[in-house]
């Protein structure tokens, strides 16, 4: 399935030239990135600002990337001690991704021990609810037939669980949705525990 209208970039673009742009290390890890998404659609600022794209995805998904689109500016890894063990990752992307992952506390765990600085979180569904919600999201069958649990994180146990993990938070924006009862919202946390 392809989408008609290019995403919105100016987030997450924004983000790479403050973040990323200005550092030594311009490699970024994209964690659930599909087959590139976010990769292709800004492909010429990425090429042109010498940014290597590394994502992480399901076997399958691998599996393709490695075998069809692997390049000099984009790789793909089966999980993070993988992608760690060859490239030096400055900061992790996670698009509309980390409300999928059964162990998320886990995984960003990981990434403060790993000593990267920045998380840029985008479409993170937070709503005011006291504790997080697991609902079933059906997938619409011109698309795929399938359903999966998503995360719908409380504003403030999030919050309050990045912070215990040393990470601020800044950049917080929220975009209306269709949906009643929470926004997507994105977000930069940045690991204390690197001056």
């Amino acid at each position: 399935m392809y989408f008609k209208k290019k995403p919105n970039e100016t987030n997450l673009i924004e983000f790479l030239k403050k973040n990323v742009l200005t550092a030594n290390n311009r490699e970024v890890l994209d964690y659930g990135g599909s087959l590139g998404s976010r990769f292709f659609s800004n492909y010429n600022f990425i090429k042109n600002n010498k940014i290597n794209w590394n994502i992480i995805e399901q076997e399958n998904l691998v599996k393709y990337g490695k075998s069809f689109l692997q390049n000099n500016f984009l790789s793909f890894y089966n999980n993070l001690t993988e992608c760690l063990s060859e490239k030096k990752i400055n900061c992790v992307i996670f698009s509309g991704s980390l409300q999928y992952l059964n162990n998320y506390k886990e995984i960003l765990k990981e990434i403060q021990k790993a000593k990267i600085k920045y998380i840029f979180l985008d479409n993170l569904p937070i709503a005011d609810y006291k504790k997080h919600r697991i609902f079933v999201q059906n997938i619409p069958k011109k698309i795929y037939d399938s359903s999966y649990p998503i995360r719908i994180f409380s504003s403030f146990l999030f919050l309050d669980e990045v912070k215990k993990l040393n990470f601020s938070v800044s950049d917080l924006r929220k975009d209306k949705t269709i949906f009643y009862g929470f926004s997507y919202t994105s977000l930069v946390l940045e690991n204390l525990d690197i001056s």
